[in-house]
């Protein structure tokens, strides 16, 4: 017998769809309580949204800056191993927090998705333009 951990209802592991051969590890759920998550509205994924907006090449500029700040020396200066040994330092290093300013990734529910389709709605007028003349 199986006891569900959302809402503890008894299920024999043969009654299941697909049956199961043995209990399963950690928690389990019941298919009524997989149909109920599945079914409930996507959550927000990604990163926490910067206060701040950026054009790209605000964006280049504030990364040049912090860069050339970080490694005390010109941004044209800095090597790329550096950087990289840098990044694996932190990563490993248990006792040191750092925020960084990312800016790769778009808010799921705000945004939706950073590749646009035709039948998208677009901000931006020249990306109207563009679709118009399929450019």
């Amino acid at each position: 017998m199986l006891l569900c951990d959302g809402c503890d209802d008894s299920y024999h592991t043969f009654c299941l769809m697909p049956p199961l051969s043995e209990i399963p590890k950690g928690d389990w759920r019941c298919p009524k309580c997989v149909a109920q998550e599945v079914s409930k509205p996507m959550e927000a994924f990604g990163f926490e949204q910067a206060q701040r907006e950026y054009t790209l090449q605000q964006f280049g500029e504030m990364a040049d800056q912090f860069k050339s700040e970080y490694f005390n020396m010109p941004v044209n200066m800095v090597p790329e191993n550096l950087v990289e040994k840098e990044f694996w330092r932190i990563v490993s290093s248990i006792d040191e927090d750092v925020t960084v300013e990312y800016g790769a990734d778009l808010h799921t529910v705000e945004h939706g998705s950073g590749f646009p389709t035709k039948s998208k709605q677009y901000k931006h007028p020249i990306d109207q333009i563009k679709v118009l003349f399929n450019e």
